[in-house]
């Protein structure tokens, strides 16, 4: 009878050579597919907000909740969306915030799946999320009734000086560095901050027509205060304005 033959080691290094191809091939394939499942859970995440954001209007006449300048309105229901009256203590949120009971109370959805924890200490610049929230929300929504917001909006970019128009932002994922800078303990988009471009080169965001887009560089590190939209009076408004109380936009 003839032996049986085992595989040379010329064979081996062939079959062990196809491996590593492969393995080369499908690690990319794979990371691609995790990313794009966290970019649908952050859109999700947005759709979600907004939707409670629609909620907390349904039940206050027509009124998106208030921002970070409203968290010593005398009413406890036109107070800070995200922090409510305490919008020095960001450990209280999103609890705390006039639109957590319209979400279901779920803390999930205030985080983006694709941000990393900040390690402690950090302060949070580039380092991650903080652990309680990574969007926020353009101040120039606060307290505005629905029905006078812009539906479109344009942004600048600050280095070509290009202009393009969008549909008009509310939520916002923010760059961590502009959410967690030390001082920063709120979630409302203003002045210097920018976007955040974690899913695909890009971030996402919720538009007053109440769908959740997806803009990519270099519109992302617009400031706040690149954006710009026409108020009801046909007056050009920079929607990255600060110092805004209780119903502003729809009196511009």
């Amino acid at each position: 009878m003839r032996r049986r033959r085992g595989f040379t080691l010329v064979e081996l290094l062939v079959v062990i050579g196809i491996i590593v191809l492969l393995i080369g091939i499908l690690l990319p394939l794979m990371g691609s597919a995790r990313e794009q499942a966290r970019g649908v859970k952050c859109q999700n995440n947005i759709h979600q907000l907004w939707q409670g954001f629609l909620a907390f209007a349904a039940a206050h006449d027509n009124h998106l909740p208030g921002g970070y300048y409203d968290a010593g309105n005398a009413d406890p229901d036109k107070r800070d969306w995200m922090l409510g009256a305490q919008v020095t203590n960001r450990s209280m949120a999103p609890q705390a915030g006039t639109i957590f009971r319209y979400v279901g109370h779920n803390n999930e959805i205030y985080r983006c799946p694709s941000l990393e924890l900040a390690e402690a200490g950090a302060g949070g610049p580039g380092g991650g999320s903080n652990g309680r929230f990574d969007y926020s929300c353009f101040l120039y929504t606060t307290g505005c009734r629905l029905d006078r917001l812009p539906l479109r909006a344009t942004v600048t970019n600050t280095t070509t000086k290009e202009t393009i128009d969008l549909a008009a932002p509310v939520l916002v994922e923010e760059e961590a560095a502009h959410m967690n800078s030390g001082h920063q303990t709120e979630a409302n988009h203003s002045n210097s901050d920018s976007l955040a471009d974690h899913h695909r080169g890009g971030s996402y965001y919720g538009s007053t027509d109440g769908a959740v887009q997806w803009i990519t560089t270099p519109w992302i590190h617009a400031q706040a205060n690149d954006w710009s939209a026409q108020s009801v009076r046909r007056k050009p408004v920079v929607l990255g304005t600060t110092n805004i109380t209780w119903g502003w936009y729809e009196k511009q």
